[in-house]
Parts: C-alpha cells; sequence; structure tokens
C-alpha cells in the first residue's frame, strides 16, 4: 500500500538492482527512454525532484517522493550514499 496526499493508494513498485560494467548508458528500449545520463544524488533530490513535483500530476510527484524516500532509507541504514 502507498500512501500519497493523505490516500492510501494500492500499488505495486518494481525495483531493479544492477551493475554498470562501464560509464557509458545504453537503454534499449529508444521508444520509451529518449536519452539517458548519470546524475549526482543531490541533483536527483533536488533541481530533478523540483521539476517533477511542479508538472503536476500524480506519476511525477510520486517518482519524486520515492526518490526522497529511498535516499532517507539508505541513509537510515548507514549506506554512504
Amino acid at each position: 500500500m502507498f500512501t500519497h496526499r493523505g490516500q492510501r493508494l494500492p500499488w505495486t513498485s518494481h525495483v531493479v538492482t544492477a551493475r554498470a560494467d562501464d560509464r557509458a548508458l545504453a537503454p534499449e528500449d529508444s521508444e520509451e527512454i529518449a536519452g539517458c545520463r548519470w546524475m549526482a544524488i543531490d541533483e536527483l533530490l533536488g533541481t530533478v525532484a523540483e521539476v517533477l513535483r511542479s508538472e503536476g500530476g500524480d506519476l511525477f510527484t510520486y517518482r519524486a517522493e520515492m526518490h526522497d524516500r529511498l535516499f532517507s532509507e539508505l541513509r537510515a541504514l548507514g549506506s554512504a550514499v
């Protein structure tokens, strides 16, 4: 169950972990993914989160909130993120 803006919503999130063999990113689904790049966590939680939240709609707000929650949990576990 996912809570968003005071509502409980049924939601399934899939978390995928991967290892980067090198710094080059090459998405295979070019219809879904127009481009990608590496970024610092501060950028993801800062300027990118601001854009996601300003777009309106639940999908992008949800993404920003999931990023916040993920890194909060990792830090609580003592991860060096």
